[in-house]
């Protein structure tokens, strides 16, 4: 019979590696969604530009554009 142990064998991450850990998730996520999200994007640009502001936007950013 095996005897108990005494400690726990514990893994403690540095802050770097979760960071690195989350960074790796977030890529992955995003790699397994790139198609719904170009689609989101696209979408929300379409809604913008039917509202005019993707226009009002380049005119704030041309010199003497329409202010």
């Amino acid at each position: 019979m095996e005897t108990p142990k005494k400690t726990l064998d514990l893994l403690i991450l540095t802050e770097e590696e979760i960071r690195d850990q989350m960074l790796k998730q977030v890529v992955q996520d995003l790699s397994e969604k790139a198609d719904v999200i170009g689609k989101t994007i696209l979408l929300l640009l379409q809604r913008l530009n039917k509202m005019s502001i993707l226009e009002a936007l380049a005119d704030l950013n041309t010199p003497g554009g329409k202010k």
